[in-house]
C-alpha cells in the first residue's frame, strides 16, 4: 500500500522482462519505487492525479495500456487508459533504482501522436 502523504519510499511494481524486451531496454527486472520527494512533487504539481491516481500505481505499471521511453529523457512511461489518459513517468536515479517522478494526464490526440511517431505502443491484453 502507498502511504501517500509520508515520506517513506514506497514499492508500486515492477519493470517486468515483458517491458524490458518490448522496448529493448538494456536491464534487468527490477522493483519501482515511489520517493517521499517524488510524492511532495507530483501532489504541488499535478494534484488532481495525486489525488485520483496515486493508489492506482501498482495497476497502472502491472496493466499499462501502452508503454513507452520518452525520446529525450529516456524516462519510461507507463500510460493507462481511464477515463482520461494517466501517464506514469519512471527514472532510473543516480544509484540505479527505479522511481516514479510524475503523474500526469495526456490527451487522446497526444497518445495518437506518440503511437505515429513511435514513442510509444500498444500493450496486448
Amino acid at each position: 500500500m502507498i502511504n501517500k502523504y509520508s515520506s517513506s519510499k514506497d514499492f508500486v511494481g515492477k519493470l517486468n522482462t515483458n517491458i524490458i524486451n518490448l522496448l529493448n531496454l538494456k536491464m534487468d527486472p527490477q522493483c519501482i519505487y515511489i520517493g517521499g520527494t517524488n510524492k511532495k512533487h507530483i501532489r504541488k504539481k499535478h494534484n488532481n492525479e495525486f489525488e485520483q491516481y496515486i493508489e492506482k500505481l501498482p495497476e497502472i505499471i502491472r496493466e499499462p495500456t501502452y508503454i513507452g521511453v520518452h525520446p529525450k529523457r529516456g524516462g519510461i512511461e507507463f500510460i493507462k487508459k481511464y477515463k482520461e489518459n494517466v501517464l506514469v513517468a519512471v527514472r532510473v536515479s543516480q544509484k540505479k533504482v527505479l522511481y516514479v517522478r510524475s503523474i500526469y494526464c495526456i490527451t487522446e490526440d497526444k497518445v495518437k501522436r506518440y503511437l505515429k511517431e513511435g514513442t510509444i505502443k500498444k500493450i496486448k491484453p
